[in-house]
């Protein structure tokens, strides 16, 4: 258990920030919608591909990070519920909350470009 480079630097930290800038973008782009849609393919795609995407972070994390990757465990659905409840089930509505989410992609996209040096 080497840990040479900070969380945000390994192979399941980039996955785990790309991931976030991923489902935030696309939260961004479905709270620009004006209502509820049942059936929306960025949604549904973008849901399952950051599923994916944390369950890979995960698993490559257990071994060098074990607490980054329990963390992400823990918080990342009960971050990601109420988000989607918030954004997708109540349907777009104040384009505040898309320019939030749009904040937020940024602030992950910046952490590939420049990862932070933070530990556990």
């Amino acid at each position: 258990m080497t840990q040479s480079v900070p969380f945000a630097a390994s192979t399941g930290g980039k996955i785990a920030n790309g991931t976030s800038a991923m489902f935030f973008a696309a939260m961004a782009a479905i709270g620009l919608q004006s209502e509820a849609n049942d059936f929306d393919l960025l949604f549904i795609s973008t849901a399952t591909l950051a599923i994916c995407g944390f369950i890979n972070a995960i698993t490559l994390s257990l071994e060098e990070y074990p607490k980054e990757a329990l963390a992400m465990t823990l918080l990342v659905p009960w971050i990601a519920g109420p988000l989607l409840a918030w954004t997708h089930i109540a349907g777009g509505g104040a384009q505040w909350k898309a320019f939030t989410w749009a904040a937020f992609s940024l602030v992950f996209l910046f952490f590939l470009v420049k990862p932070p040096k933070w530990r556990m």
